[in-house]
């Protein structure tokens, strides 16, 4: 019962300043670019989680991240979507748990933005082979991909903004 891939990406930049717990402008650029690339390579979009915001995590880009993916499925005429932020980063087990089990999600696709430091974590319990042990903290720009039968994980280069890798993380 489980989805056809699940991508994984981190939320894009951030500022400078600790204090601030949203996007940089190059974040919210990157967001935007996001929109296309994500329909070209996933077409059949059924749902979209991003880690809530919480005592201890009070920032907001992974929200934000996929705001301008989210408006733009519910005011296209797209089939049924499901929008969960309401788990916190922390809660790895639980969101794997909800994305495997749920019948909506079978043979389509989740997208699923999370904190950086808790993406290889989540992307094992959502059963990915050959995951990275860190995502480091100056990478915004690729998309883990897993096939959601063989647990197989494939790097994709987002390729959207200057300065962005060519290769996957440890590549």
């Amino acid at each position: 019962m489980t989805p056809s891939k699940i991508v994984l990406l981190r939320h894009a930049e951030k500022p400078d300043e600790p204090s601030n717990h949203n996007l940089s402008a190059e974040g919210k650029t990157r967001s935007q670019l996001l929109v296309q690339l994500l329909l070209f390579l996933y077409p059949s979009i059924a749902g979209i989680y991003a880690a809530g915001t919480g005592q201890n995590d009070p920032s907001k880009r992974k929200i934000q991240t996929v705001i301008p993916l989210i408006n733009y499925l519910l005011h296209d005429d797209h089939q049924p979507i499901a929008i969960n932020t309401v788990r916190l980063a922390k809660e790895t087990e639980q969101t794997a748990n909800e994305i495997l089990s749920n019948a909506l999600y079978l043979t389509k696709t989740v997208i699923v933005c999370w904190s950086h430091q808790k993406l290889p974590s989540l992307a094992k319990k959502l059963n990915a082979k050959h995951v990275p042990e860190k995502w480091p903290e100056d990478r915004y720009d690729v998309l883990w991909e897993i096939d959601g039968q063989s647990g197989k994980l494939k790097q994709i280069p987002q390729l959207l903004m200057p300065g962005d890798s060519l290769y996957g993380i440890g590549e």
